[in-house]
């Protein structure tokens, strides 16, 4: 009788359990960097209306001024904001308030008081 020994190709069961292991460490320090982006995106989705509706107020001063238009107000400056997924409402003469995914924000509003004082929209809080 003649022993041969076969040529086997393969991983063995520790390689295995090793690969495993350590794919399992890693998706544990990944997935709660990847739970967070939630509130990233709503933070970034607040921070956009805030922008949008400090803009539309400087272009709404600039037309008040370059072209004597007509004054504006609380619901003007609202009007003419594309809100991207939230829903702006305007509380009062002198607040915003938004809506998006159960989180209600809001910012104050100051009314211009003439050319050198244009409105003024405080920084978001949240209800």
């Amino acid at each position: 009788m003649e022993n041969t020994v076969k040529n086997e190709k393969g991983f063995t069961l520790i390689e295995l359990i090793m690969v495993i292991v350590i794919l399992g460490i890693l998706a544990a320090t990944a997935v709660p960097k990847f739970i967070d982006l939630k509130s990233d995106a709503l933070g970034a989705r607040r921070d956009n209306l805030s922008g949008a509706l400090r803009a539309s107020v400087n272009i709404l001063h600039a037309n008040y001024i370059l072209r004597n238009a007509s004054t504006y107000d609380v619901t003007t400056v609202v009007g003419s904001v594309d809100a991207q997924g939230l829903t702006p409402v305007v509380a009062s003469a002198t607040s915003v308030t938004a809506s998006a995914d159960g989180v209600t924000y809001s910012w104050s509003y100051s009314p211009h008081a003439g050319v050198q004082d244009p409105a003024t929209i405080g920084a978001p809080g949240t209800l």
